[in-house]
């Protein structure tokens, strides 16, 4: 832009020049008027100004919109999660889900309470997966529970009841249909994927 600038000052600079020498009194000297190169400089940083102006303006444009995108997509629609999702926990199986009930109470939070109940066997004649507490939703990919997670499974600590409580976040990754605890740590030194579902 600068080259540019420059090759249109020098244009404007010669075209004084020959308008000059085509005064009647040819026998001054060749001299463009002060005044006509001035304004022609004015004019010149005008334009590389309102050039600058021009393009701040555009990026700020584009700027405001892509926020204005990004804060679309976290608008949480009201009681949206209200109703019943499905529960589970992998050491009683993602086969036969439990389910979760959400009772909106405003400002997109909800009283929680789920039970997942396992397959009775020798082995394992009550294993369950309990989740009660509150939730709110902080945006569509991320839940923020505040309770409690108990759950018994015969070959964690005996079947004696595993328990979980406080604030943990449960979050959806990779485009899953489901929001997991990111609390993983399970008694007995295991990892558990306790898993609310869309």
């Amino acid at each position: 832009m600068k080259i540019i600038n420059q090759q249109l000052l020098t244009s404007l600079i010669v075209i004084v020049l020959l308008v000059s020498c085509n005064n009647t009194n040819h026998e001054k000297e060749i001299n463009p008027k002060e005044n006509d190169v001035e304004l022609l400089k004015k004019e010149i940083v005008i334009k590389e100004e309102q050039a600058a102006i021009d393009t701040i303006s555009t990026v700020m444009t584009e700027k405001s919109n892509s926020s204005t995108t990004v804060e679309t997509e976290n608008i949480i629609p009201k009681s949206r999660l209200a109703g019943k999702h499905n529960l589970t926990i992998q050491w009683i199986g993602w086969d036969h889900p439990g389910e979760i009930t959400f009772n909106d109470i405003g400002d997109n939070q909800y009283e929680v309470d789920g039970f997942q109940k396992g397959k009775p066997t020798d082995e394992c004649p009550d294993c369950y997966l309990k989740v009660k507490g509150t939730i709110k939703e902080i945006t569509p990919k991320r839940l923020r529970f505040t309770g409690k997670i108990e759950s018994s499974i015969y070959h964690i600590q005996g079947g004696i009841p595993c328990v979980k409580e406080g604030t943990f976040d449960f979050v959806s990754t990779k485009n899953r249909k489901y929001w997991r605890c990111q609390n993983m740590a399970g008694c007995d030194g295991v990892t558990d994927y306790v898993d609310i579902y869309f």
